[in-house]
């Protein structure tokens, strides 16, 4: 966030501008900083499109949220915040509790390359297709259509299974429909 030291946002010359950004980069929240300035979130939705240097400044707003929730995150997960600790429901003290959930989220994000989720798939896929001839095609449309519409069709197991274009519609030789046709 773009400061000096009379005012953030200098670059900003209109006021009601200046204090929604002010707002959203304390609270993260366009409906909410709309309202503590008295503005509609409309309104502010028509500067973000008319004026590119609020356009810049809402997004360095969002930049400087984004680094204070970071810094609570942080805080959180390596100096600890105080709870209450009770005993026969009297407070006898507090004790520091520490996030290993905001620091192993950290270090994703920070090092995502280290600390990243790692998935090894092992194991085949099998695929079985059979090409049909531009010939049978329509026919082979005809029994496919007839089977995922619940209609029995003795045909069905006689020419065996049909190539799908993953769509559920039957495709030919080239994988374009009959005949090279889509």
């Amino acid at each position: 966030m773009a400061k000096s030291k009379d005012k953030p946002f200098p670059q900003i010359s209109d006021a009601k501008k200046r204090a929604f950004l002010v707002a959203y980069a304390k609270c993260g929240g366009v409906c909410k900083s709309a309202e503590a300035v008295g503005i509609s979130d409309r309104t502010h939705r028509n500067w973000i499109h008319d004026d590119a240097e609020y356009k810049a400044a809402f997004e360095d707003a969002g930049e400087a949220y984004v680094q204070k929730l970071e810094a609570e995150a942080d805080r959180r997960a390596t100096e600890g915040v105080e709870e209450p600790v009770y005993q026969g429901g009297e407070l006898v003290g507090t004790k520091l509790k520490f996030s290993d959930t905001l620091l192993i989220f950290r270090l994703k994000g920070l090092k995502p390359e280290k600390y990243r989720e790692r998935i090894e798939h092992k194991g085949q896929v099998e695929h079985k297709l059979r090409v049909v001839e531009d010939g049978d095609w329509y026919a082979n449309a005809d029994r496919l259509s007839a089977q995922t519409n619940g209609a029995p069709n003795s045909s069905a197991h006689e020419s065996g299974p049909v190539q799908s274009g993953g769509n559920g519609k039957t495709v030919g030789q080239n994988g374009h429909g009959p005949a090279g046709g889509s």
